[in-house]
């Protein structure tokens, strides 16, 4: 399946993800021509619970677009269950069971947490994540990296 990535924030800035992703791969920071420092995109937010562990995957700008460009293939490592609710500003996020499944119940991340998903989720801070995130979203996060954000009890 294609996970479609855009190359511009609504208000105008670069986003810089394919960068960003291509940086995870290759497991370091990477340095723009302009001295600008881009830490990894190890995963992408998206609504609803359509992919898997296991699936191939296509990380692509332009999608449905005659402007198409697949800049990685990859496998989905992990998913987690998340929901991010901008009107509390806080992000639940589904536990473990024993059996390595997710459970029904979802714990919220703490304020360190959220900053940590916010920058391997390609963001530069908290506040792009939010303003990106402007209204509340149940879904995944889809991980080609394995990352998975646990919470105490």
């Amino acid at each position: 399946m294609i996970l479609g990535f855009t190359k511009q924030f609504p208000w105008g800035e670069p986003t810089m993800f394919k960068e960003k992703v291509l940086a995870s791969f290759l497991k370091a920071n990477v340095v723009t021509d302009d001295l600008q420092i881009l830490c990894p995109k190890l995963h992408s937010i998206r609504a609803g619970e359509r992919w898997a562990p296991g699936m191939f995957m296509h990380l692509a700008y332009g999608v449905r677009s005659k402007n198409y460009q697949c800049f990685q293939l990859a496998t989905v490592k992990t998913t987690q269950r998340i929901i991010v609710s901008n009107r509390d500003k806080k992000i639940l996020v589904a536990t473990r069971g024993i059996d390595n499944a997710y459970i029904i119940h979802f714990k919220k991340l703490k304020q360190d947490q959220v900053e940590q998903l916010a920058i391997n989720d390609g963001f530069t801070s908290v506040d792009q994540f939010w303003k990106w995130f402007d209204h509340d979203l149940s879904g995944q996060i889809i991980s080609w990296t394995g990352k998975l954000y646990l919470c105490q009890q």
